[in-house]
């Protein structure tokens, strides 16, 4: 039984590693680039940039000609047309030679007009309307950058996240890996007199609680994989595997050394943004501004009138044709002219507080940022020679708790300061890589992983 046993452990463990085989790698760059072309932050930015292309354009063609056709019918009774052409009949009867059937009024009417309005001056308004646009689609240009470099930031966090998961989990196996083989010797040297039951007891107890982190560290794995698939705008109903890069990749990266940190907060995004937007809040000023002051727009008007009682017998009125232009001056609006001036240079007045106030507050995170990456790189060093300490010095205690040198309570916390040691290292490495990350996005260099 035994050896049926070992042969399917062996069948199965050959049929996961040709899964693995076949999984997709999926490297951090197709991940970054996934996020930002398909996520869902992705697709709904490229939307709202579209509508605000299209707002801006509107507000342009708000100061263009506008043509307009109207069609009016009227009929009539025949009272009214008796009472209303009674002036023309005399007149048609004192003077037969004039032609008054172009001037009377029929049961059936119909009036074309066709015009034409021009804004030509509004006090400014249209220029600082149109200027609001510009600045409103800067804006989002800029906004929609950083929306994008954030967009890398939050997909990468989430690969770090999962990878971070799965090494976890790989140490949360080793570790039940090797406290089942320390229970398989304990057992066979209490037979021999080695050691007492309470160590097979204690192992025996170390393995169950060995097992339900394992679960735990696999839960936690399947987890993050999903949230870092949500990332990239992957549902989760999708059955999709990826294999992440390997740690050992991230290693590489980090050996590379560490980044300059010479940058300033003048190339980032979201400061470039709320200064377009203070810039729109100046414009909003002069557009209110402008409600005093006159306003000139110009027209042209061309209408045809038909009348007739019989469709067969259609009578064409005169034409007229009028074009002019309209002066409006302001001259009291109840104080809302004034008010609304007030209102919004103190709405302008606020906007460059929250600029100053944001630029202060990159700042002052971009010094965090740099003090924590430092920090962090050298804590990595530190990490990693802590773990090798602790893998030689639980190297030694096996061997000696082999030859009954130390007992199981030393040996167990050796094992246990080993374990978090490696976590440790994990942990430390990929939040230094995060931090640099962090860094380019607060400078706007951050781009897709090369």
């Amino acid at each position: 039984m035994g050896e049926i046993k070992n042969i399917w452990i062996f069948i199965i463990c050959i049929a996961f590693s040709l899964s693995n085989l076949q999984a997709k790698i999926l490297t951090l760059s197709e991940a970054e680039n996934t996020a930002i072309t398909t996520g869902y932050e992705a697709r709904a930015n490229y939307f709202e940039e579209q509508a605000k292309e299209w707002e801006k354009r509107n507000t342009i063609a708000n100061y263009l000609p506008t043509v307009d056709y109207s069609l009016n019918f009227m009929r009539m009774d025949d009272s009214t047309i008796y009472y209303s052409n009674i002036a023309m009949d005399m007149i048609q009867s004192q003077f037969p030679d004039i032609d008054m059937s172009r001037n009377m009024m029929y049961k059936n009417n119909v009036s074309h007009e066709i015009s034409i309005n021009q804004p030509i001056y509004n006090g400014g308004v249209e220029i600082a309307a149109i200027k609001i646009a510009k600045h409103m689609k800067k804006a989002l240009d800029l906004q929609m950058e950083a929306s994008k470099q954030e967009n890398i930031y939050n997909t990468r966090k989430a690969y770090f996240d999962a990878l971070s998961a799965i090494e976890r989990t790989k140490v949360a196996r080793q570790d039940l890996s090797w406290t089942t083989q320390n229970l398989r010797n304990a057992k066979i040297k209490h037979k021999i007199g080695g050691v007492p039951i309470t160590d097979v007891l204690q192992w025996e107890a170390e393995v169950l609680k060995k097992e339900s982190e394992v679960l735990e560290a696999e839960a936690t794995e399947k987890f993050m994989t999903l949230t870092l698939y949500k990332t990239m705008g992957i549902p989760p109903d999708k059955h999709i595997s990826y294999k992440l890069q390997p740690f050992e990749s991230f290693e590489i990266w980090y050996k590379k050394g560490s980044i300059s940190t010479n940058d300033s907060i003048k190339n980032n995004y979201q400061l470039m943004s709320v200064k377009a937007y203070t810039k729109v809040a100046e414009e909003n000023k002069r557009i209110a501004l402008s409600s005093a002051l006159p306003k000139l727009n110009a027209y042209c008007k061309y209408s045809k009138d038909q009348g007739w009682i019989d469709v067969n017998d259609i009578i064409d009125k005169p034409r007229t044709l009028t074009a002019g232009a309209i002066l409006t001056v302001p001259l009291f609006s109840g104080l809302k002219s004034p008010t609304s001036y007030q209102k919004s240079k103190y709405e302008y007045m606020k906007t460059v507080i929250e600029e100053k106030q944001i630029e202060t507050q990159l700042k002052v995170n971009l010094e965090r940022i740099k003090l924590f990456y430092k920090a962090s790189y050298e804590a990595v060093k530190a990490a990693k020679k802590q773990q090798e300490l602790m893998e030689k010095q639980l190297d030694i205690m096996q061997k000696r708790y082999d030859g009954g040198l130390v007992n199981q309570s030393q040996f167990l916390e050796v094992s246990l300061g080993t374990k978090l040691a490696r976590i440790g290292y994990i942990y430390k490495l990929l939040e230094c890589l995060l931090y640099e990350a962090e860094y380019m996005k607060n400078v706007g260099k951050l781009e897709v992983t090369q």
